[in-house]
């Protein structure tokens, strides 16, 4: 990215092409300009099951993909049956986290997945002078 930051607050904000970004000056010899991207972070989870249907007391294992808007996101995911919660697993690096349990009651379930998702990483460094 290029650009003149003149004027532009530590800390302050600014759109280059519709994308919010924060500046700092922090670091370097004065000199360095670190953007960070403000991305509207959203994710989609997707939830599947190893076996459906199952027998009483086979192991499940239940599996989550999670994508994001800006990149394969980091975190957690819980998984709930209804209102209880099961398990939680953390986010692999291809956004995928699985729970298993044998521990499920007979009858039918609704399984569904919360998930702490965070965007990736979208920090540059530019060296650039202040005027």
């Amino acid at each position: 990215m290029t650009g003149t930051f003149a004027g532009k607050a530590e800390g302050g904000e600014f759109a280059v092409a519709g994308k919010p970004f924060r500046i700092t000056y922090a670091g370097g010899d004065g000199n360095d300009v670190v953007l960070r991207a403000l991305n509207a972070f959203t994710s989609k989870t997707a939830v599947s099951s190893s076996k459906n249907p199952s027998t009483f007391g086979d192991s499940v294992t239940f599996t989550a993909t999670v994508t994001g808007t800006t990149g394969t996101p980091t975190g957690t995911v819980t998984f709930l049956d209804g209102s209880t919660t099961l398990g939680t697993a953390t986010l692999d690096p291809g956004g995928i986290a699985a729970f298993s349990t044998s521990a499920l009651a007979v009858g039918s379930h609704t399984i569904s997945a919360a998930t702490r998702a965070t965007p990736p990483s979208t920090e540059a460094s530019h060296r650039s002078r202040r005027s």
